[in-house]
């Protein structure tokens, strides 16, 4: 299972834009993240994918839109 990992040379950075993401991170442990929250190291790539899926983050932070609970279509 691949890790995030928030290093200079890694992956993106994703930002959480919905009102609310439940996070399962590699350690068994869910946080709840709110909106304009960064998601932290320790969440797999599948579980990123499938957060960025519900439209919950977004590598741009441009995309946090106050008032909404998720990302416009």
């Amino acid at each position: 299972m691949a890790v995030r990992n928030d290093s200079k040379d890694s992956k993106k950075s994703y930002t959480v834009v919905g009102a609310l993401a439940i996070v399962k991170g590699t350690d068994g442990k869910v946080k709840y993240l709110y909106r304009g929250s960064v998601v932290p190291e320790g969440v797999s790539d599948e579980e990123i994918a499938r957060l960025e899926e519900l439209g919950l983050v977004s590598t741009d932070a441009t995309d946090v839109v106050p008032g909404l609970a998720v990302k416009p279509a």
